[in-house]
């Protein structure tokens, strides 16, 4: 567990094996107007090794980061910050918690993310990651872009 004060608020990240529902909604509500049927296939996949790490201000969570452990890989698949707490440097303290966690169990860590979602492409790169292996499959009508 961690603790900070921020913006006159106390934040807490934990790690944990579940994440509040309403989170994981939000997410897929969001991500779907990019990709709907990537979405819809992505969410029904099963991980035996998942670990979450939640943040929350007082009680209230705000957000949180879903990893997918592969031998020496921790797999970031999603990361997510609620709408009225984005853009205050949140999701940079989340991923900064969990790399570090992370390096004191010798696991390297990924991301995924989807290809024009440059909301993403930016925070990874704005926290010094960068893409080192790009998935390529057949083209689809709708765009992946985020409105």
């Amino acid at each position: 567990m961690h603790e900070f004060i921020d913006f006159g608020l106390t934040f807490t990240i934990l790690k944990t094996e579940k994440v509040d529902q309403q989170l994981l909604n939000d997410f897929y509500s969001e991500l779907s107007e990019v990709d709907k049927d990537l979405i819809s296939y992505y969410k029904n996949l099963n991980f035996e090794m998942e670990t979450y790490y939640i943040i929350k201000s007082s009680e209230y969570a705000i957000g949180y980061a879903r990893l997918v452990i592969e031998k020496l890989y921790a797999n970031l698949l999603e990361i997510f910050i609620t709408s009225e707490f984005r853009e205050l440097g949140l999701g940079t303290k989340l991923l900064n918690f969990i790399t570090e966690d992370l390096k004191k169990n010798e696991l390297k860590f990924r991301a995924v993310v989807l290809p024009s979602d440059r909301t993403a492409k930016n925070f990874y790169e704005s926290n010094s990651i960068t893409a080192r292996m790009i998935i390529m499959e057949e083209k689809r009508e709708n765009s992946r872009r985020r409105p």
